[in-house]
């Protein structure tokens, strides 16, 4: 009897207990879990982001004498564009059109990031904040 009542209480609390599994619970994140019923802040989200600019951009560019365009990432270079090469529409990311990187983060579903550009002699000719969200392809338009 002693046995069996020992039986049904270990069983009632590895119940309890694995209803509170905790993990992962962004679909977005690299390290999803779909067993996890309760976030436990460990998520890494990992987003794609497309640097681009249409014909009106690059044209204004090239008439203020830019030829190369870097883009800085919070601080990090992370590609270099031709100032007379823009794009029709915003390009897949890494489909050989445009500036594409990728970007890790922990937890929040999206992420700001400062984006700066500069022309060829260093100068800076944009400095803005750009929100990327998680686990899909982003693409930012330089307007």
């Amino acid at each position: 009897m002693i046995k069996n009542s020992f039986l049904a209480l270990l069983t009632l609390l590895l119940l309890f207990s694995s209803c509170k599994k905790p993990g992962c619970t962004n679909e977005n994140a690299e390290n999803y879990n779909e067993k996890a019923k309760t976030d436990d802040g460990t998520c890494k989200l990992k987003a794609d982001i497309v640097f681009w600019f249409d014909q009106q951009k690059s044209n204004q560019l090239v008439s203020q004498g830019e030829t190369t365009i870097q883009i800085f990432l919070d601080g990090q270079l992370k590609g270099t564009s031709f100032a007379n090469a823009p794009w029709p529409q915003a390009p897949a990311c890494y489909s050989g059109s445009g500036v594409s990187y990728s970007e890790e983060w922990t937890e929040n579903p999206t992420k700001t990031f400062n984006v700066v550009l500069k022309g060829q002699n260093g100068a800076v000719i944009a400095n803005y904040n750009y929100t990327a969200t998680g686990g899909k392809c982003n693409s930012d338009q330089f307007q």
